[in-house]
């Protein structure tokens, strides 16, 4: 039953929970765990904030019953942050399973519903917009989530499941899905969004049920588009890696290898090549980037298709390093530990004949110094110099 995804809901929405097995009932709550063997467990204080159920969403503060409910909603602040709470959510629901693709929203709608009536931020009692399965309130990070399964078995567990969610939600694929974690120097950086959100719109199965199944949709961002190829090739441990690089020349070429690149496929892809760092195409594709045009042997494990980075965050510097130290020490302090900047991206593909776009993953490139002189920064990743800010449709 744990299996089950419609499961999911039965076992985070009810309070208090009777179950019975094979050989006894068992009792569940947020304190306290008896079976009729005897057993008794009591959930400790950090086991009662893990995700496994939604009481401390809850502002009630007593119970009617000898049983108390704990007081858990200051994760962060006053108030548990619903989107924390989702995320977490969302890891544990997105590896059931469903006998109908077309239930994968409608599984977990109640618990969306729920969150969403959270969420008010008490001014004017507005409630977070609810989109397939992502919050509008940080819509462009939630957008930055990737599959957490890098099976390459025949039958891979991560597959499209074509029930009707746009690509650009979890839900549409089958699998455990995860979120992109913070840098980590995020307490020295500022997030600062690249991309423009222009227009969501979805196609509701059930008008009245807002967090229910959808039936198509799209979003379309203002974002820097770069063109680049992708390759995904078996690492030596059996673990496939997602390799990509800029399809302009001009931006290999100035590139120099200053960046390493977090990436993650929605969906199992074919493995072009065994990686062997003696292969001549995979330190084509790896080297300095300079065998261009004829002669090029790193084409032939390029995938077919037109794929493009979509720049939706940066992070950034502060600024605050050094602040209280004088003039020449600050900028010694600054050029030795100066945080690199980031940048988070989504992965798309071109739909065949036409201006429209499929997400096919996430990622993140981390800069480096472009030269062994620490005070020669690298600003802005090298593939986005040369693109363009354009209005994109993704469904």
């Amino acid at each position: 039953m744990d299996t089950r995804a419609w499961c999911f809901q039965e076992d985070v929405l009810p309070k208090r929970r009777l179950i019975y097995r094979g050989d006894e009932m068992e009792w569940r709550c947020s304190h306290h765990h008896i079976c009729e063997c005897g057993h008794v467990g009591i959930r400790s204080e950090s086991t009662r904030h893990q995700p496994m159920s939604l009481d401390k969403l809850d502002d009630t503060s007593s119970t009617s019953t000898s049983v108390s409910k704990p007081r858990l909603d200051t994760v962060r602040g006053d108030k548990l942050d619903h989107l924390e709470r989702w995320r977490s959510l969302v890891r544990q629901y997105s590896p059931r399973l469903l006998t109908m693709p077309e239930d994968k929203l409608m599984a977990i709608a109640g618990v969306a519903k729920l969150l969403a009536q959270k969420s008010s931020n008490g001014t004017d009692g507005a409630c977070d917009a609810y989109h397939a399965g992502l919050w509008g309130s940080e819509l462009l990070q939630q957008l930055l989530w990737w599959s957490a399964d890098k099976d390459i078995s025949p039958t891979p567990k991560h597959f499209q499941m074509h029930n009707g969610v746009p690509s650009w939600s979890w839900a549409s694929i089958q699998g455990p899905v995860a979120y992109m974690n913070p840098p980590l120097n995020s307490h020295r950086m500022v997030k600062r969004p690249s991309a423009l959100v222009k227009e969501i719109h979805l196609g509701l199965v059930f008008q009245n049920i807002p967090t229910g199944p959808v039936d198509g949709g799209h979003i379309i961002l203002e974002a820097q588009m770069a063109p680049m190829e992708l390759t995904v090739v078996l690492e030596p441990d059996g673990t496939p890696e997602t390799l990509i690089r800029s399809k302009s020349t001009t931006a290999r070429a100035s590139d120099a290898s200053p960046w390493l690149h977090d990436i993650g496929l929605d969906i199992t892809w074919p493995v072009a090549v065994m990686y062997d760092e003696d292969d001549e195409r995979i330190k084509c594709w790896e080297g300095d980037n300079s065998c261009v045009g004829e002669g090029c042997v790193c084409e032939s494990i390029a995938m077919e298709g037109e794929f493009f980075c979509c720049r939706l965050l940066d992070w950034v510097d502060n600024g605050d390093l050094g602040r209280e130290l004088p003039g020449l020490l600050r900028r010694e302090t600054v050029n030795a530990w100066k945080t690199n900047p980031e940048t988070e991206f989504l992965l798309l593909e071109k739909m065949m004949g036409q201006d429209i776009y499929r997400r096919v993953g996430a990622g993140r490139s981390h800069a480096t110094h472009t030269s062994g002189e620490v005070t020669d920064w690298v600003t802005e990743w090298a593939i986005f110099r040369e693109s363009t800010r354009r209005t994109v449709k993704i469904i």
